[in-house]
This record gives C-alpha cells, sequence and structure tokens, in this order.
C-alpha cells in the first residue's frame, strides 16, 4: 500500500461530542470560539475537540497542543494513532479536555500536529464574562 499523507479537514471545539454507534454520525454541540470567565486566573471545566483527517492512506500519528497568549504549552495530548486503509474514507479525533488553565486574558491557540509537522492552528478568546446592564422591564421577542 503506497502511504499518502491525509489531510486534515477540520477542528472544532465545542461543548460536547457524541458519536453514534449504529451509524458512525457525529452529533456536535453548543461550538464556540470564546470563553468567558469571571476572573483571571481560571479553569475552564470542560471542553472537547473534534479532528477529522480524510484523503489518505497509511498509518499515522497526530497530537493536539494548546499555547496561552505568551506561547507557553498549557496542553499537549498523547500522540493518536490511526490508519486509513484507503484515500475515501475518513478518521474521526474526539478528545475531552477537562481543567484547561486559562492565567490570562487574550489569544489562546490550538495546534494541530500530524507525523510532527504542524498542519492547523486555530484562536480562541478567554475573556472576562461582560458586565450586565441592569435589567429594564420590557418584554422582547427574539
Amino acid at each position: 500500500m503506497a502511504k499518502k499523507k491525509p489531510i486534515l479537514q477540520y477542528v472544532i471545539m465545542c461543548d460536547d461530542v457524541a458519536v453514534y454507534q449504529d451509524s458512525n454520525k457525529v452529533a456536535i454541540l453548543g461550538v464556540f470560539e470564546q470563553i468567558y470567565v469571571e476572573k483571571f486566573p481560571a479553569v475552564h471545566p470542560k471542553l472537547w475537540l473534534l479532528s477529522r483527517f480524510t484523503d489518505g492512506q497509511g498509518s499515522f500519528n497526530t497530537q493536539t497542543k494548546i499555547f496561552n497568549p505568551q506561547g507557553q504549552s498549557i496542553f499537549e495530548s498523547d500522540k493518536v494513532n490511526f490508519e486509513l486503509a484507503e484515500t475515501e474514507v475518513s478518521y474521526n479525533i474526539n478528545g475531552q479536555l477537562v481543567g484547561l488553565p486559562l492565567d490570562e486574558e487574550g489569544t489562546y491557540w490550538v495546534e494541530t500536529y500530524l507525523e510532527e509537522e504542524l498542519v492547523n492552528r486555530i484562536p480562541f478568546q478567554a475573556r472576562l464574562t461582560p458586565k450586565q446592564e441592569p435589567e429594564q422591564n420590557e418584554t422582547t421577542y427574539h
């Protein structure tokens, strides 16, 4: 079998991921790119990262890393080994992160590596929760 490096189709950060065993369909809940906290430093209780590789053939490994606004690593996943038997199939990797440290406000980066090579980099923002204006006695419909 000739080896062909796959492409990374997507990386999604969300609240939850469910994979239906009977159909292999993936349900993605609560996609986000901002995390709001009351104060810094903070810890985000839980998030999921879902990645999909496709259009490749052979055995590969991938790893995810997260960096804070200062460029320091705050998370490194274990390497995940996967195999694509033919180019028409894809491989999903979903990982749950519990207790992600957010020491400061700013832009954090999620990096995805394939065979130790950086193939994708997506940002997310950690911000202070906006102060809410006092509620007025008006009824609105959305």
